[in-house]
């Protein structure tokens, strides 16, 4: 059996059982252009993990806050930004991120066949250097949980102490989220493929 599939384990909760302060979560929700664009959000559906998080209001706020400081207050060019949740999203066979994340990814100007390579658990040919910094920054650290000397001076030749810093916590906070969605199996949105099957990394 495929763990990655079947019934959703934390699904919306049904309005008339929400509290006062799940309401007043799902109406900023609903109010933030960002997230009330999500693909599959609806009238019954927030989107995301935010469905599945609803059931713990402190916890949803306080990784909403964090999404909207990494959003809101970034240093990170978008490009790069969705580069690294393209990663995260491969790594962790993370359907549902991928689905969300694949287009906005190409509208902020990642290379189609970046994507494609990344898709299939490749690494990218004709890379830009700060898209090849980035992109081998993450890899490394989610294969091996630490990071050489070398793969580190790379990205520290293209960004800031401070877009690393932000970096980092886009990699921690994405990680999460996309663990959660294939903890909660949330379900894909309407029309969207899953990712194909690993293959072994190409260096």
């Amino acid at each position: 059996m495929n763990a990655a599939f079947g019934p959703e384990r934390l699904p919306p909760l049904p309005a008339h059982q929400l509290t006062p302060e799940q309401q007043a979560i799902c109406a900023s929700v609903r109010s933030t252009p960002a997230r009330a664009g999500l693909k599959g959000a609806g009238q019954q559906r927030l989107g995301g993990f935010i469905d599945a998080l609803l059931r713990r209001p402190p916890v949803l706020r306080a990784a909403l806050q964090l999404s909207d400081s990494l959003r809101v207050d970034a240093l990170l060019p978008m490009r790069l930004k969705e580069l690294a949740i393209l990663c995260i999203a491969r790594h962790h066979d993370g359907h549902y991120a991928w689905a969300q994340h694949e287009t906005l990814a190409v509208r902020a100007g990642v290379p189609p066949p970046t994507v494609e390579a990344i898709r299939h658990n490749l690494r990218p040919d004709g890379m830009a250097n700060d898209e090849a910094a980035v992109h081998d920054f993450v890899r490394e650290w989610l294969q091996h949980e630490f990071i050489t000397d070398d793969t580190y001076l790379k990205l520290q030749s293209q960004l800031t102490d401070e877009a690393i810093a932000e970096l980092m916590a886009v990699v921690g906070y994405f990680r999460m989220g996309v663990t959660i969605l294939n903890a909660a199996r949330v379900a894909l949105p309407e029309g969207a493929q899953p990712l194909p099957p690993r293959r072994v990394a190409r260096a």
